[in-house]
């Protein structure tokens, strides 16, 4: 074998050898990439479950509080306002203990539904805790974010429910307040409670509003 084969020789084994590697490399990234889909896929469903209420399907306490922290910045900034509806299913331990909790997730689904289906696109509402929701108004005042949370209760009393042979309705109490120029995102919360509470007191299925010092009371900023 001349020189000239044996170095021609030489070039295809290393030309074989570098297209094996290649081929592998290749295959490597191939897995790589598809491990990276895996992963990213993983961390949005992680994300997602973060934010999201495992039952309802809708935002949960903490990504409400995350909406409530912007809007309060924007509010403070701006000038704006904002506000806040705190609702509870009423009897709603009374539906548990007649018909059972799966009848009771079934009331949960429906009423988180019912909010949704019946707020504007720019408010958002979340399940706080229970049987208790919460609906943000952004850069809405007292006057109009009644009109909005009359609506959500009255879509709830108009829902009725099965078990067995037996229907009933579930109603709902709201607690409406807005934020007043310098208040704090603590104050508004528990005077959302503090209206809530009336309403239950008040005979419940209705919603009362607690007008805070520095409300503004017409319009949208």
């Amino acid at each position: 074998m001349s020189a000239e084969d044996s170095g021609d020789k030489k070039y295809d084994d290393l030309m074989r050898a570098y297209r094996k590697l290649e081929d592998r490399f290749s295959k490597v990234l191939t897995i790589s990439d598809s491990y990276q889909a895996q992963l990213r896929d993983v961390l949005m469903r992680m994300d997602l479950m973060a934010h999201t209420d495992s039952l309802t399907g809708i935002s949960n306490r903490r990504d409400m509080m995350d909406r409530l922290e912007i809007e309060l910045a924007r509010a403070e900034r701006y000038g704006s306002s904002f506000s806040i509806a705190s609702f509870d299913i009423d009897d709603f331990k009374r539906v548990n203990d007649l018909y059972g909790h799966d009848v009771g997730d079934i009331v949960l689904k429906q009423v988180a539904g019912a909010f949704t289906e019946n707020i504007r696109r720019s408010d958002s509402c979340a399940r706080w805790g229970g049987e208790e929701f919460l609906v943000l108004f952004p850069e809405t005042v007292l006057a109009e974010a009644a009109l909005g949370a009359e609506k959500c209760r009255a879509a709830v009393a108009a829902l009725s429910f099965e078990s067995g042979d037996d229907r009933f309705d579930v109603t709902v109490s709201g607690g409406l307040c807005s934020y007043r120029l310098s208040g704090e995102l603590g104050e508004l919360l528990k005077a959302a409670d503090e209206a809530l509470y009336r309403a239950k007191n008040q005979g419940k299925n209705r919603i009362v509003s607690i007008p805070l010092p520095g409300d503004l009371s017409s319009g949208t900023n």
